[in-house]
């Protein structure tokens, strides 16, 4: 006979088996696609700065109220 318990023990091991088994794949992703930012940016309205940040972090430094930019590449997947 089940029981609640039983059902959460159940429950449990699903989800450590499926992240024992998710894990090691993410190693095997490419690095660029863990840090994928929006690229080609140009400031067409406004005035702001775009640079790289640490780690991976994409920083746009905006100096006016309003500013809009125009992005060549915006695929984050």
């Amino acid at each position: 006979m089940n029981t609640p318990l039983d059902a959460i023990r159940r429950s449990k091991l699903a989800r450590f088996a499926t992240l024992a088994f998710l894990m090691p794949g993410l190693g095997l992703a490419p690095p660029g696609r863990l840090w994928a930012n929006p690229s080609g940016g140009t400031v067409t309205s406004g005035i702001a700065e775009i640079g790289d940040g640490f780690g991976g972090h994409l920083r746009i430094t905006q100096s006016t109220g309003k500013a809009i930019i125009n992005w060549e590449d915006f695929s984050i997947s």
